[in-house]
């Protein structure tokens, strides 16, 4: 039988990783989350003004640097397409050469619905994510002597989103704890004692800029910051440690909190001799479980994946980490996990496969966005080709500036923009009336073709109060909609997407 080299086998897994993902992505239609960080680099002058912008986003600054310094060489949109798979096919590259798995559980792995599915193809910083706690993962055995890359890589980490932030702090709270605990772990980082404090203040450095960035302005109406009360923080925090499955309903592939809860307490009861990762572990978890349940509850399995990582991650790790002696009882009860810990991984990766299957089927044979659709029609129409487009909600055409140059007027903000901020500088309750109002204003300051793009669905017999999220609204009534119909054209119905981003497109007389 032949015998595969390990260089060519992580070479050709590569490869062939890289060729699914790119069809993948090439068919995916984005969406406007994923289109609004290059919207904010393209109309950012220099990088303070970028972190300026994105403030209020919620979000750390690394995506959004890392588009800007490339969109200063290359200015087109699909560019987004093309870093976020290269950055998921190098987070792979290194799983595939440094984790210590078989290589049916590596090739597991990467058919999983996070590798294959959700971080390629949607083009959001998730799979920076990746990249860098697999890098981690892969410097962890030579942190003793590799402490200035080792901070660099967590400095990143801890920019690249919220989640990763919490996992940041809990790696660098596992780190000092080992540091100043373990004799033998303190010796060995005393003998590179320069590196060691270099890379212990990168670590630093890199949480205290995340955090000031990530926490939004007080005319934040999404993320508004606010005085927790301890009755809220302490049920959190008795919710993230005893019930963890709360927050990562659905990420390992049972949709069961009971499941999910019970694998958690599992791998706590694993990591008992290894008290560091541990503690890396259990503050991760903790941690994700607090930010759900106080600051942004969401079942997204983008933001649930950040336990599957951690869970990839403390088993590529686990044998890196010092071990102490159990007690007995503890021992029989932590072995009998250990025996199945393999079946465990296995199963848990071919659960990962089958929420892949149904996901990319979807993504083959349906359209995620009306977005797409949109631009074609703007392009391939002279009369539309440099229309302005004003869309209601404003959201509803954030996605498009990526396949047309059209330029985007938001009447909520009252400015030319193509992305939205969900600050107290929009309007928290719009008219159609007003709507109507604005886009004849723009007509006739620019001299341009108006196009509505209308989220909303309207009829004559109402209802005539739309309630959107952040405590918004859109109202009308029969009389401004039969003004609203006099004054306009209906040229385009699109409702082929499974997104919310579907529309009616009007044509301002």
């Amino acid at each position: 039988m032949l015998k595969v080299s390990h260089k060519i086998f992580v070479r050709a897994t590569t490869l062939f990783y890289a060729a699914v993902v790119s069809v993948l992505s090439f068919l995916h239609v984005v969406w406007r989350d994923e289109v609004t960080p290059m919207s904010v680099v393209s109309q950012s002058s220099s990088l303070a003004d970028l972190c300026l912008r994105i403030h209020s986003f919620g979000h750390p600054a690394l995506w959004y640097v890392l588009l800007y310094l490339i969109h200063q060489i290359i200015h087109p949109f699909w560019v987004l397409k093309t870093v976020n798979i290269l950055i998921c096919v190098g987070a792979i590259y290194i799983f595939l050469n440094n984790a210590p798995f078989p290589r049916l559980g590596k090739i597991l792995f990467i058919l999983g619905f996070f590798p294959l599915y959700l971080y390629p193809v949607f083009n959001r910083n998730y799979g920076i994510g990746m990249l860098l706690l697999f890098a981690f993962a892969s410097l962890y055995p030579k942190r003793f002597e590799k402490m200035i890359p080792l901070g660099l890589i967590l400095l990143l980490l801890a920019n690249a989103h919220a989640h990763c932030l919490i996992t940041a702090i809990a790696i660098l709270i596992a780190l000092k704890a080992e540091f100043l605990f373990s004799p033998k772990s303190r010796q060995l980082w005393q003998a590179h004692l320069n590196k060691t404090i270099i890379g212990f203040a990168l670590i630093a450095i890199g949480i205290i800029f995340s955090a000031i960035q990530t926490i939004p302005d007080h005319n934040n109406i999404a993320f508004s910051p606010h005085v927790f009360s301890a009755k809220e923080v302490v049920n959190a925090f008795i919710k993230s440690v005893f019930f963890p499955g709360k927050a990562f309903i659905n990420v390992l592939g049972v949709p069961s909190v009971l499941f999910t809860t019970l694998a958690v307490l599992c791998v706590y009861i694993y990591l008992i001799a290894k008290p560091y990762l541990f503690i890396f572990f259990s503050f991760s978890v903790i941690g994700l479980g607090v930010f759900y349940h106080l600051i942004f509850q969401s079942d997204e399995m983008r933001h649930q994946g950040a336990l599957y990582l951690l869970l990839i991650t403390v088993f590529w790790i686990e044998s890196y980490a010092p071990d102490v002696p159990l007690g007995i009882t503890i021992n029989k009860l932590r072995n009998s996990i250990v025996r199945h810990k393999e079946s465990f991984l296995v199963f848990l990766l071919v659960l990962q496969i089958c929420m892949a299957y149904p996901a990319i089927t979807n993504a083959v044979t349906s359209v995620y966005s009306s977005s797409k659709s949109l631009g074609v029609m703007l392009k391939q129409s002279p009369q539309f080709k440099d229309a302005v487009l004003i869309g209601e909600p404003g959201a509803m055409v954030e996605a498009v500036p990526y396949y047309t140059d059209n330029p985007v007027y938001l009447p909520r903000e009252g400015k030319f923009k193509k992305y939205t901020e969900f600050t107290t500088n929009q309007k928290p309750q719009y008219s159609l009336a007003e709507l109507l109002i604005a886009a004849q204003n723009i007509k006739l300051q620019t001299n341009k073709t108006v196009l509505i793009v209308m989220g909303h669905k309207l009829s004559l017999q109402g209802p005539f109060l739309v309630k959107m999220t952040h405590n918004r609204s859109f109202i009308y009534s029969k009389e401004a909609l039969n003004d609203f119909y006099a004054q306009t054209r209906l040229i385009a119905v699109f409702n082929k997407a499974t997104s919310d981003e579907n529309y009616n497109v009007y044509l301002l007389k």
